[in-house]
């Protein structure tokens, strides 16, 4: 009953759009937040938003509500990069599960510094300073671990957010926070 409902408003919508060429931009806008589903209703506005690039600015532009794509409660959409258009792929859920991860934006997971000054604090923890400006601090309490200005280090990402820096020639890490 909801998908011949939604199919029927659609058709509506569309002949509406159609039947009326001078559509304003306030009632293109209206027709996309009448739109109960979030995904259609945001892809409705991006349809918009292009349109008015698209178009000269004493042309109206025109939506068609017929091209928003379907999307069920079991499907990821995602935008395909394209240099003309962007494409909408369907991914199902389910071929994603527990990789989500990786469609996620590139992370850095290594950086490389020179240290410009390095301290120890009263609590026993180093603190340093590298050549760009940031400042990180020792969060373990490993004393081992000798540091020097003008050395190079490497600090990883690890699991939940924790960062660990090492010498580039030693297997030994220390857990370090960025402080700044």
């Amino acid at each position: 009953m909801k998908k011949i409902t939604l199919m029927l408003s659609l058709v509506f919508i569309s002949l509406t759009a159609s039947a009326n060429p001078s559509h304003s931009l306030k009632a293109q806008l209206l027709t996309c937040q009448s739109q109960a589903d979030s995904l259609k209703r945001l892809v409705c506005y991006d349809a918009v938003v292009k349109s008015l690039s698209l178009e000269s600015p004493t042309k109206q532009p025109k939506v068609n509500a017929n091209k928003v794509p379907a999307a069920t409660s079991e499907s990821v959409l995602t935008a395909a990069p394209a240099k003309k258009s962007p494409k909408i792929v369907q991914v199902d859920a389910e071929d994603i599960f527990g990789q989500e991860a990786k469609f996620k934006s590139s992370q850095v997971d290594e950086v490389r510094f020179v240290i410009k000054s390095v301290t120890l604090s009263k609590r026993k923890k180093w603190r340093f300073v590298f050549e760009n400006g940031q400042k990180w601090e020792q969060k373990d309490t490993d004393r081992f671990a000798k540091f020097v200005a003008g050395q190079e280090v490497i600090i990883k990402r690890g699991v939940m957010n924790a960062f660990y820096l090492k010498k580039p020639d030693a297997n030994r890490t220390i857990r370090v926070k960025r402080i700044n």
